[in-house]
């Protein structure tokens, strides 16, 4: 299948794994950005008019109309918006452009979803990881939403190198971005001693300094081998989850899983559906159970350690990968 993804293309990012996974899978795929490459090089000026830009339809269009001739020139089967931020001007267009079906696949916290301006688009399907948001889509707006969680990419989420040793002491391994909850979080769980190692992008300069946990900063974002390399070392991988997160979870459930980690995760309702709980993976449900349950995995023996990290990334494999999620996604559509 020709499939057009529309987003952000970086190592490791949404559409990197969508378009890794699928052209793995045998499909024909092309990514293409929203905006210009000169627009995107233009810094925060340019990120500026990306979010503003949407209050202007007109404009909008014609800022994303590189979108239309990625489109008229590749002419897909399948067309994949993965960036909330594509106007309904431009998706109208999009559709005299091409005779394709256009679905939107959002993978973030609902809380991050804006102005919610993809209701205003008419796509033929909405996928999204909440599924309160989609019951609402689906009852009070009349829109063909569906609930589809994220996934890992086993090109380079996989096992890399070895678990590590049982420890006395824990030391938990945090990826992603420092958002006020999660820098409460580690700061309570180094306050009771467990020591953390700390992977993402720079922190936002309105948290509070911590000499601690700056010192526990790595300074460093992690992707693909890199990251199956780190979080398989680590002897606990913690995911916490933002206030807003639902029942979708997140990627770092899926590819440190996939990764053959020790996860430890933030309890959502759904997480059995997805997991062996604690087989595959272990749940928390406040601090005082995380760092027990932090102490008991670090400790756990090397045996145990192995068979749950197999268990893992054996499950994240066969039933969570983006070729697992475009499955669905196709039967979806293909169901009218």
């Amino acid at each position: 299948m020709r499939v057009l993804l529309i987003g952000s293309l970086y190592p490791d990012s949404f559409v990197d794994n969508t378009l890794s996974s699928l052209r793995d899978g045998g499909h024909v795929v092309r990514s293409v950005a929203l905006f210009s490459g000169a627009l995107l090089r233009r810094g925060p000026l340019g990120i500026r008019l990306q979010r503003e830009a949407q209050a202007v339809p007109r404009l909008t269009l014609l800022l994303q109309r590189g979108v239309l001739e990625a489109a008229e020139d590749f002419r897909p089967e399948l067309v994949l918006v993965l960036d909330d931020r594509l106007a309904h001007t431009t998706l109208a267009a999009l559709r005299s452009a091409c005779d394709a079906p256009v679905a939107f696949w959002y993978p973030d916290s609902p809380g991050n979803l804006g102005r919610e301006v993809h209701v205003l688009g008419g796509y033929d399907a909405l996928f999204l990881k909440d599924s309160a948001v989609v019951g609402r889509y689906r009852r009070t707006l009349s829109l063909n939403a569906h609930f589809l969680p994220e996934a890992c990419n086993p090109r380079w989420h996989r096992p890399v190198g070895g678990l590590a040793p049982p420890q006395l002491e824990p030391e938990v391994l945090v990826a992603g971005n420092v958002y006020a909850t999660r820098f409460v979080l580690m700061r309570a769980l180094a306050a009771r001693g467990v020591r953390l190692r700390i992977f993402g992008p720079r922190w936002a300069r309105w948290l509070p300094r911590d000499a601690s946990l700056q010192a526990s900063n790595r300074g460093r974002y992690l992707v693909r081998e890199d990251k199956a390399r780190e979080f398989r070392a680590a002897p606990v991988v913690l995911n916490s989850l933002a206030s807003h997160e639902g029942d979708g979870l997140n990627c770092r459930l899926f590819e440190a899983t996939a990764c053959g980690a020790i996860v430890l995760t933030e309890w959502r309702d759904r997480l059995p559906d997805l997991y062996d709980v604690p087989g595959e993976v272990s749940s928390y449900r406040s601090v005082d159970e995380l760092v027990q349950l932090a102490r008991e995995l670090a400790r756990m023996d090397a045996s145990r350690r192995e068979a749950i990290s197999l268990a893992a990334s054996r499950r994240a494999h066969t039933e969570h990968t983006y070729q697992h999620r475009f499955a669905t996604i196709v039967s979806v559509l293909g169901s009218g």
